[in-house]
């Protein structure tokens, strides 16, 4: 038993290091709350909560505003706030590993829509979606976090078929620099959901489609253009989304005669 200031030995004192077992504990607790309960309700409770949401790395990682880190085993999962409110964002079904499977490639990469967003469904919700620094377009759109957004385009012509490819990497900003380093804090970076969100709505098109994990149709894999071939193999190597799109030129030659 300790004593308070006084010296009284009948007193306990709450030093603090009770007040940190306690906000340990508050932590775990928080843990195996589900992602919008932790996000919205458990940060309404008292300012307390709110700050250790806000500074707790563990917590910000399970919110996924900051990035986990990989290791060889680990599974790549979607963020599942992300999927709910964007599902035609992200994949039908929910292997764990971003490897590919020719079973599933069909049903986890429909075409892109924008018409089963929340905020196309619900129009009072569209100001949520509007603001500019909603909690949601920070937010990492995976973990381990997507380091880069391929965009490919398909034109196809009277000689046949070029493309366009773009690598969208999301640096860190000025703000998430170190205090003492002019070098950015590399657990920034990854690509976040403003990213993904205005670079598809930039450019969408009605034959826009999202492959996720590799899982590319054999139909666009299966060309017979060896310059294809190897600008796919070196794209899926070092991106888990692609945003796709295709332009048949010699059909809007038809519709404009």
């Amino acid at each position: 038993m300790s004593s308070d200031a006084t010296g009284d030995p009948g007193i306990i004192s709450p030093g603090p290091h009770r007040i940190t077992y306690s906000l340990e504990l508050v932590e775990m607790i928080l843990l195996e709350l589900d992602m919008k309960t932790l996000l919205t309700s458990a940060q309404r409770v008292c300012s307390i909560w709110r700050a250790l949401i806000t500074k707790s790395l563990p917590l910000q990682r399970a919110l996924f505003f900051e990035p986990i880190t990989p290791h060889q085993d680990t599974e790549k999962r979607c963020n599942p706030l992300l999927m709910e409110h964007f599902s035609s964002f992200f994949p039908t079904s929910m292997e764990a590993s971003g490897k590919s499977t020719t079973s599933s490639t069909e049903t986890q990469n429909p075409s892109l829509s924008l018409r089963p967003l929340t905020a196309a469904k619900d129009p009072s919700r569209r100001p949520a979606f509007l603001y500019e620094h909603a909690s949601w377009r920070n937010m990492l759109i995976q973990q381990p976090p997507v380091k880069t957004l391929a965009f490919i385009n398909y034109r196809k012509g009277r000689l046949g078929i070029s493309y366009s490819r773009y690598m969208i990497t999301n640096s860190a900003s000025a703000s998430d620099k170190k205090d003492n380093n002019d070098s950015p804090n590399p657990t920034r970076k990854g690509i976040r959901m403003s990213l993904l969100y205005d670079f598809i709505l930039d450019r969408h098109v009605p034959s826009s489609e999202l492959f996720w994990w590799g899982n590319v149709p054999s139909k666009i894999l299966e060309s017979r253009s060896k310059v294809l071939k190897e600008m796919w193999e070196d794209t899926l190597a070092c991106s888990d989304v692609v945003l796709f799109s295709s332009t048949d030129w010699l059909s809007c030659e038809r519709l404009c005669v």
